[in-house]
């Protein structure tokens, strides 16, 4: 049986609550609705109150949003971990911590959240620390987080494209 403490439960969870946030308002009453369980059941598993995602309503969510459960998994962790949502297929922990790759493919991400054309040519583990000297220093240190990270290369896509849609969103 999974304990609150348990990584399931944790990233199971933090996953839930991540893409009920990028959805909207009513996305809760919704989601329970969808997965055929009571709204006050869901809110009990999103705040701990519950303890078991059963295996059944963990399928049914993760389907809901068009993941699977493992995804879901991957989601939670990633967020729990460093503290930036990525949704499916947008890893960076791939990649080596701290290395001109991993800088490299969280400009892409940022750029490719505002829909930014050609992100993969413009930011590349050849120019981003190039582009960025002061940024690629401080984060090859340490003083900048992944997802401080994120925020300045959206910072920086948006100044350079000022029409580009507002980022998603993105709570800690």
């Amino acid at each position: 049986m999974m304990t609150p403490d348990s990584p399931t439960t944790r990233y199971f969870g933090a996953a839930v609550q991540q893409l009920l946030l990028r959805t909207g308002r009513g996305a809760q009453s919704d989601l329970a609705r969808r997965a055929h369980i009571s709204p006050s059941y869901l809110s009990d598993l999103l705040s701990g109150r519950k303890t078991f995602w059963p295996d059944n309503i963990k399928d049914r969510i993760a389907g809901i949003f068009g993941y699977t459960v493992s995804e879901m998994l991957d989601i939670g962790e990633h967020f729990l971990t460093y503290g930036v949502f990525w949704p499916h297929g947008r890893k960076v922990i791939d990649t080596a911590a701290k290395s001109p790759e991993r800088m490299a493919r969280i400009y892409q991400l940022a750029a490719r959240d505002l829909k930014f054309k050609s992100e993969q040519i413009l930011f590349s583990a050849n120019t981003a620390p190039v582009m960025f000297p002061q940024v690629a220093s401080e984060y090859f240190s340490g003083s900048i987080p992944d997802a401080q990270l994120y925020h300045i290369a959206l910072s920086f896509c948006r100044s350079i494209c000022p029409e580009m849609p507002p980022p998603p969103l993105i709570s800690k």
